[in-house]
């Protein structure tokens, strides 16, 4: 959960400056086991996108959740991807 923080405060001057909030909601104790700082650059990155492509004036929700698992959510009002570019997109290097 806190490296959900720490990545939205790393995101939060360029969502500022576009007009988009951001939003932690749901657990706030969640744990999980990996490398923090891959887990904060995963993060930074999916919010940073979800930033850039909503329109301002919307909200990026990052929700926290566990099951069976340690989940992230990141939620945004953007156009979403093109079906076409929906597989490429988890190559490594790929943009759309």
């Amino acid at each position: 959960a806190r490296l959900a923080a720490d990545a939205i405060a790393l995101v939060a001057p360029q969502a500022t400056e576009r007009g988009v909030a951001l939003r932690q909601d749901g657990v706030t104790d969640l744990s999980a086991r990996g490398q923090a700082r891959a887990v904060t650059q995963i993060l930074v990155n999916l919010i940073g996108n979800a930033t850039r492509f909503s329109p301002a004036g919307e909200n990026v929700v990052v929700t926290l959740s566990a099951d069976d698992m340690a989940r992230v959510t990141v939620a945004d009002q953007g156009p979403g991807v093109a079906d076409a570019d929906r597989e490429r997109i988890f190559e490594r290097f790929e943009q759309a």
